[in-house]
């Protein structure tokens, strides 16, 4: 989630990645971070869902290929 705010977010909006980057911080910091992305734009919780699905899938294939 951090690299998503550093990455996608902050060099396209830096009001929403302050606000993305304060909901990470402390306990509960999941539910906040996406309570956060639900009330910032539509767009950034779109690009996450793409981010993380991205992320995911190079992850599954890079397992994939080490246990082959």
């Amino acid at each position: 989630m951090v690299d998503f705010v550093d990455e996608m977010v902050a060099p396209a909006d830096d009001p929403a990645a302050e606000k993305l980057s304060i909901a990470l911080n402390g306990k509960g910091a999941f539910r906040r971070f996406k309570d956060t992305l639900h009330r910032v734009d539509d767009q950034w919780l779109q690009a996450w869902y793409q981010w993380r699905d991205k992320r995911l899938k190079a992850a599954i294939d890079e397992w994939v290929k080490s246990v082959l």
